[in-house]
Parts: structure tokens; sequence; C-alpha cells
């Protein structure tokens, strides 16, 4: 792409995907898929990432907050122009509980 296809507010989704960024988040234990990938160039070697993980239920808050550094530093390492990361995370839905006749939680 041209230096001129490279305006503030691009979309850089598609070359980011193709230099391992999905693949650098789903590395990472905790995660169970991406649900979003959202990106903004705000300068000609400054990215924003907006990346939507659903995460395995029942983790600790210290095992979560692990997880997203470790995938702010996955990110980084597979693509440098990448400055901010911001992680939204979902959890793993909860199953259908199953209940018996008189309505309690087997």
């Amino acid at each position: 792409m041209s230096p001129v296809g490279r305006t503030l507010g691009e979309n850089a989704a598609k070359k980011l995907l193709h230099q391992g960024i999905r693949d650098a988040a789903l590395d990472d234990p905790a995660v169970i898929e991406i649900h979003h990938v959202v990106t903004l160039h705000v300068g000609p070697d400054a990215i924003i990432l907006i990346l939507g993980v659903r995460i395995r239920r029942g983790q600790a808050v210290e095992d979560v907050a692990a997880s997203i550094e470790r995938l702010e530093a996955r990110v980084r390492h597979a693509n440098w122009r990448v400055t901010r990361v911001f992680v939204e995370i979902k959890t793993q839905p909860r199953l259908a509980a199953t209940v018996d006749d008189a309505g309690v939680e087997l």
C-alpha cells in the first residue's frame, strides 16, 4: 500500500491479522476465542488495537490480569507498530443449569 493510502483512521485489521495478532492472542491458555479485533492507525508507525476475547470461567482476578498482560506483550511482539492495546474480556458462557421438578438446581 502506498503512503497515500495510510491516512489517519485507516482500518489496519487485515494487515494486523496477517501478521499474527490473532494467533498470538489465541496462544494464551486463558483465551477461548477472539470475538472482535478493531484497529486504528493514528500515525505512520502507530496503531491502536482493541481486542475482544472470551476467557475461561472461574479464574482468579490475578490470573485474568496476568493474561491481559501476556496478551498485550504477545500482540506487541507480533507487530511493533501496535502502540496501545485495549483488551475487552467476556467470560465463557455458563451452561444452562438442570433443575428438578421442584425447581431446585441439580
